[in-house]
């Protein structure tokens, strides 16, 4: 599934006037890596303007290369770049498997919406992407690429929505995209599990001339983003509604009560008192276990890592789930509100094992987690039913005043849908429901099932965007998991990692406040809180007012006071 564009009527007839032929003259004697202002054309020479993602991606003004067989990649440019003349040289070392090669990206929003080139052994083509790698619509393909060894010149030329690609003097590849579904962007190189050399870089690229393009690229956005139909996932009654994510897990601190009390109260900036509620609800989770295994998949924890999180979880008075009981019983004594509860929701970790590291035995018997799927979905559903089964047998034994175990959570943010998951998962959350809880995911952006999760079995859904983690990708991102949220019926996950301590990285996450108000996913749309370990905590024990506001916005964004919109959308 991809989303569908609007398509603006742009005139891509350029003009040159004698100043800008000029212009355009003095920057190639100068052979410039960044826009002169006012500049509508530049040369750019070698790779000195280049941003690395990797790593192992090595950059020189006259190279850049991937010494091991790897994926990484660098970008360059601005989302004002619309048509381009590029060729380049590409020398292939080694390639790591029958599919590796190199990808050219370009007129690209960030985090794939974007064409590309891509060149494998026996493969080359053009490409539209729509946010993610496995969603591609081919527009001009030859059965023909680069193998280990080979060295290639390459020249790919962008004129409106027409794409001409040429390999060693030949014209390979024409490709029109009817929908010119990206007409301006950044530009990027990868290293698709390949050892490799680009050398003798030069592009020759246009800025965007036509105003209303202009305007939103300089905004930061591409173009706008057609409503597909839907609804958001609103909160039912007495449901979490603002879900805030405790990571827990040995490679951080342990939640005591003094981390947990910003949490679950607003604290004034001044005495650090209560002065109201804030997040309704907390989802407890962890990625790792001592070990070095992971509870979500790759190197799976096994049933001694299980114990140890619940122990974590249930052992101390004061630590984990007890630290926001204590807190809470704080925070009433001060507010005079002796009935407040809040909602809580465990993880599920994902159940699997590899060969040779058993997963451990459960009430006497030894649960198959692969191999056979049929056999493998009867063993993962054990597990997962004696884990929520342990959580609910220790919660109780708890007798927490002060907090309300609501529901699960399916750690796993993507899903295997063509093998063993979609066998157990609706299972699961037949089993959560018999208990009159709720079984929540918060997949990754289009990550495989996001659009089908009612039928694997959950009762919320909650879509991460992933915009603040790629500080390249438009404004557009936020629109369009809007659209894909209300397409899919499901809510938005609003994230803060620790660039919020800069001012560029502080606006990138009051955008995701911004677009709700905007887009229509403040309110009564359920929403989760992703943060980086102790962010709005730090937050609020700050003496730096900018950091502070960071801590009042998101309050009074959750409690509906805080209103401001996406600037460039309140003008339009």
């Amino acid at each position: 599934m991809w989303i569908r564009q609007k398509v603006l009527k742009v005139n891509f007839q350029r003009k040159r006037s004698e100043g800008t032929v000029l212009l355009v003259l003095l920057l190639l004697l100068l052979s410039c890596t960044a826009f002169a202002e006012g500049a509508q054309e530049a040369t750019m020479t070698g790779f000195k303007g280049f941003r690395t993602r990797s790593s192992q991606m090595k950059i020189t003004d006259n190279a850049l290369v991937v010494s091991n067989v790897a994926f990484a990649e660098a970008n360059t440019g601005s989302l004002l770049w619309e048509d381009f003349d590029l060729s380049f040289k590409v020398t292939i070392g080694q390639l790591g498997s029958p599919y590796a090669g190199f990808t050219l990206i370009f007129r690209s929003w960030g985090g794939r919406d974007c064409y590309a080139l891509t060149v494998a052994p026996d493969r080359t083509a053009v490409e539209r992407f729509h946010g993610v790698y496995s969603d591609s619509r081919v527009l001009g393909y030859v059965a023909r690429g680069m193998r280990d060894g080979e060295t290639a010149d390459y020249r790919i030329t962008a004129q409106g929505n027409r794409f001409t690609v040429y390999k060693n003097g030949e014209k390979i590849i024409e490709a029109v995209d009817p929908d010119n579904m990206y007409p301006y962007g950044y530009m990027a190189v990868r290293a698709e599990l390949a050892s490799l050399t680009f050398a003798d870089w030069t592009l020759k690229v246009s800025e965007i001339r036509d105003p209303v393009l202009r305007k939103r690229a300089e905004a930061g956005y591409g173009l706008p983003v057609e409503p597909l139909g839907g609804e958001m996932l609103k909160v039912q009654e007495g449901d979490p509604q603002n879900i805030m994510l405790v990571y827990d897990q040995y490679t951080h601190k342990n939640w005591m009560t003094v981390d947990a009390l910003p949490y679950v109260a607003y604290l004034s900036a001044e005495t650090y008192m209560p002065q109201d509620w804030f997040f309704d609800s907390f989802l407890f989770l962890a990625l790792s276990a001592p070990g070095g295994r992971n509870f979500g998949g790759g190197n799976p924890a096994i049933l001694e890592d299980y114990y140890w999180w619940l122990d974590r979880m249930f052992g101390k008075e004061k630590f984990g789930l007890g630290a926001f009981e204590t807190a809470i019983a704080n925070a009433k004594n001060v507010l005079g509100d002796p009935d407040h509860k809040a909602k809580v929701i465990m993880m599920i970790p994902h159940p699997s094992e590899i060969e040779g590291t058993p997963f451990g035995e459960i009430n006497g018997e030894r649960p198959v987690l692969r191999g056979n799927p049929t056999e493998a979905a009867k063993g993962r559903l054990k597990v997962a039913k004696w884990w929520i089964d342990e959580v609910v047998k220790r919660f109780n034994e708890k007798g927490y005043q002060n907090l309300e175990l609501v529901g699960f959570y399916w750690l796993a943010e993507d899903l295997d849908l063509g093998g063993i998951d979609k066998l157990y998962l609706p299972d699961v959350g037949d089993y959560v429901r018999s208990l009159g809880m709720k079984f929540y995911w918060i997949p990754w952006y289009m990550s495989p099932g996001y659009d089908s999760w009612k039928e694997l079995g959950f009762d919320y859904s909650i879509m991460q965007p992933n915009y603040m983690f790629d500080k390249d990708i438009a404004k557009t991102r936020l629109e369009k998991t809007a659209v894909l949220a209300a397409e899919a019926n499901c809510g938005i996950e609003i994230e803060a990692d620790d660039s919020v301590w800069t001012p560029s990285g502080k606006d990138r996450y009051l955008d995701y406040l911004r677009a709700a108000n905007t887009h229509g996913w403040a309110g009564d749309v359920i929403k989760a809180f992703y943060q980086e370990v102790d962010l709005f905590g730090k937050a609020a024990m700050s003496s730096h007012p900018p950091d502070r506001e960071i801590y009042d916005i998101t309050y009074g964004f959750v409690k509906g006071t805080w209103t401001e919109k996406l600037k460039f959308e309140e003008e339009n």
